[in-house]
Protein backbone atom coordinates (compact mmCIF):
# COMPACT_ATOMS: atom_id res chain seq x y z
CA UNK A 1 0.00 0.00 0.00
CA UNK A 2 1.39 3.45 -0.69
CA UNK A 3 1.15 6.39 1.37
CA UNK A 4 0.21 9.81 -0.49
CA UNK A 5 0.88 12.83 1.68
CA UNK A 6 -1.04 15.64 0.53
CA UNK A 7 -1.25 19.30 2.42
CA UNK A 8 -5.00 19.62 2.73
CA UNK A 9 -6.64 23.55 2.30
CA UNK A 10 -5.53 25.06 5.79
CA UNK A 11 -2.43 23.85 5.60
CA UNK A 12 -2.72 20.39 7.47
CA UNK A 13 -1.11 17.10 6.19
CA UNK A 14 -3.22 14.44 5.52
CA UNK A 15 -2.57 10.91 5.10
CA UNK A 16 -4.46 9.03 2.52
CA UNK A 17 -3.95 5.19 1.72
CA UNK A 18 -3.98 4.62 -2.09
CA UNK A 19 -5.08 1.07 -2.39
CA UNK A 20 -4.52 -0.29 -5.90
CA UNK A 21 -7.99 -0.59 -7.78
CA UNK A 22 -6.95 -4.01 -9.29
CA UNK A 23 -6.72 -5.55 -5.20
CA UNK A 24 -10.00 -3.45 -4.28
CA UNK A 25 -12.16 -4.97 -7.10
CA UNK A 26 -10.50 -8.13 -6.56
CA UNK A 27 -11.99 -8.32 -2.71
CA UNK A 28 -15.26 -6.72 -4.08
CA UNK A 29 -15.37 -10.07 -6.55
CA UNK A 30 -14.17 -12.58 -4.27
CA UNK A 31 -16.98 -11.19 -2.07
CA UNK A 32 -19.66 -11.24 -4.63
CA UNK A 33 -18.88 -14.97 -5.68
CA UNK A 34 -19.14 -16.38 -2.11
CA UNK A 35 -22.60 -15.09 -1.86
CA UNK A 36 -23.49 -15.92 -5.48
CA UNK A 37 -23.05 -19.70 -4.00
CA UNK A 38 -25.35 -19.48 -0.93
CA UNK A 39 -28.47 -16.86 -2.87
CA UNK A 40 -27.72 -19.74 -6.22
CA UNK A 41 -28.35 -22.39 -3.82
CA UNK A 42 -32.12 -20.65 -2.18
CA UNK A 43 -33.13 -19.95 -5.98
CA UNK A 44 -32.41 -23.86 -6.83
CA UNK A 45 -33.95 -24.97 -3.83
CA UNK A 46 -37.06 -22.78 -4.64
CA UNK A 47 -36.80 -24.25 -8.26
CA UNK A 48 -36.73 -27.62 -7.39
CA UNK A 49 -39.93 -27.12 -5.04
CA UNK A 50 -41.82 -25.18 -8.13
CA UNK A 51 -40.85 -27.85 -10.08
CA UNK A 52 -42.19 -30.26 -7.86
CA UNK A 53 -45.31 -28.23 -7.54
CA UNK A 54 -45.65 -27.99 -11.54
CA UNK A 55 -45.60 -31.85 -11.34
CA UNK A 56 -48.01 -32.25 -8.71
CA UNK A 57 -50.42 -30.15 -10.78
CA UNK A 58 -50.01 -32.25 -14.41
CA UNK A 59 -50.62 -35.45 -12.18
CA UNK A 60 -53.79 -34.04 -11.17
CA UNK A 61 -54.90 -31.48 -14.13
CA UNK A 62 -53.29 -33.76 -16.71
CA UNK A 63 -51.31 -30.93 -18.71
CA UNK A 64 -48.97 -27.86 -17.33
CA UNK A 65 -49.89 -25.35 -15.02
CA UNK A 66 -51.17 -21.85 -17.23
CA UNK A 67 -49.04 -19.62 -14.00
CA UNK A 68 -47.13 -20.13 -11.08
CA UNK A 69 -49.60 -18.84 -9.10
CA UNK A 70 -51.85 -21.58 -10.01
CA UNK A 71 -49.90 -24.17 -7.97
CA UNK A 72 -49.92 -22.59 -4.79
CA UNK A 73 -52.18 -24.43 -2.35
CA UNK A 74 -55.61 -22.72 -2.05
CA UNK A 75 -55.63 -23.08 1.32
CA UNK A 76 -52.67 -21.19 2.41
CA UNK A 77 -51.37 -19.04 -0.86
CA UNK A 78 -47.83 -17.74 -0.45
CA UNK A 79 -47.53 -15.03 -3.11
CA UNK A 80 -44.09 -14.10 -1.48
CA UNK A 81 -43.17 -17.37 -2.93
CA UNK A 82 -43.53 -16.03 -6.71
CA UNK A 83 -40.70 -13.91 -6.05
CA UNK A 84 -36.70 -13.96 -6.50
CA UNK A 85 -34.02 -13.06 -3.61
CA UNK A 86 -34.25 -9.58 -5.15
CA UNK A 87 -38.07 -9.13 -5.56
CA UNK A 88 -38.67 -9.55 -9.28
CA UNK A 89 -40.92 -12.28 -9.99
CA UNK A 90 -39.75 -15.59 -11.41
CA UNK A 91 -40.28 -16.14 -14.88
CA UNK A 92 -42.62 -18.97 -15.97
CA UNK A 93 -42.12 -20.16 -19.64
CA UNK A 94 -43.46 -23.26 -21.39
CA UNK A 95 -41.82 -24.97 -23.96
CA UNK A 96 -42.51 -25.23 -27.05
CA UNK A 97 -44.56 -28.23 -26.32
CA UNK A 98 -46.61 -26.84 -24.07
CA UNK A 99 -47.67 -30.12 -22.47
CA UNK A 100 -44.49 -31.05 -22.12
CA UNK A 101 -41.59 -28.47 -21.34
CA UNK A 102 -41.64 -25.58 -18.90
CA UNK A 103 -38.60 -23.52 -17.94
CA UNK A 104 -38.37 -21.19 -14.37
CA UNK A 105 -36.02 -18.00 -14.84
CA UNK A 106 -34.67 -15.63 -12.60
CA UNK A 107 -32.46 -13.19 -14.42
CA UNK A 108 -29.94 -12.91 -10.97
CA UNK A 109 -29.68 -9.18 -9.00
CA UNK A 110 -29.49 -6.82 -12.00
CA UNK A 111 -32.32 -8.02 -13.27
CA UNK A 112 -31.08 -8.45 -16.79
CA UNK A 113 -29.64 -11.19 -19.26
CA UNK A 114 -26.26 -12.29 -18.53
CA UNK A 115 -23.76 -11.37 -15.54
CA UNK A 116 -21.35 -13.61 -13.21
CA UNK A 117 -21.65 -13.80 -9.58
CA UNK A 118 -25.38 -12.90 -8.03
CA UNK A 119 -25.92 -11.07 -11.82
CA UNK A 120 -25.99 -14.43 -13.28
CA UNK A 121 -29.59 -15.86 -14.85
CA UNK A 122 -30.36 -19.43 -13.06
CA UNK A 123 -32.79 -21.28 -14.88
CA UNK A 124 -34.36 -24.65 -14.62
CA UNK A 125 -35.29 -26.20 -17.87
CA UNK A 126 -37.86 -29.68 -17.43
CA UNK A 127 -39.14 -32.04 -20.38
CA UNK A 128 -41.09 -34.95 -19.14
CA UNK A 129 -39.79 -35.59 -15.63
CA UNK A 130 -36.07 -34.61 -16.78
CA UNK A 131 -34.48 -31.27 -15.11
CA UNK A 132 -31.38 -29.35 -15.52
CA UNK A 133 -30.08 -26.39 -14.02
CA UNK A 134 -28.31 -24.00 -15.60
CA UNK A 135 -26.89 -20.34 -14.92
CA UNK A 136 -27.40 -19.01 -18.95
CA UNK A 137 -30.34 -18.46 -20.94
CA UNK A 138 -28.57 -19.87 -23.88
CA UNK A 139 -27.43 -23.16 -22.48
CA UNK A 140 -30.11 -25.19 -22.71
CA UNK A 141 -29.52 -29.17 -22.25
CA UNK A 142 -29.26 -31.10 -25.14
CA UNK A 143 -32.84 -32.74 -24.92
CA UNK A 144 -34.63 -29.51 -24.78
CA UNK A 145 -36.40 -28.94 -28.45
Amino acid sequence: MQKDNRTEAGGRASRCSRVPLAALLATLTCACFEDAGEVHAEVVTEFLGWSHRIQQHVKTHGRLPGTLASTLDERAPDSSALVDPWGADYAYVLGADERQQFKLITLGEDGAEGGDGLCSDTVLWWQGGETHISYSLHQPPPWWR
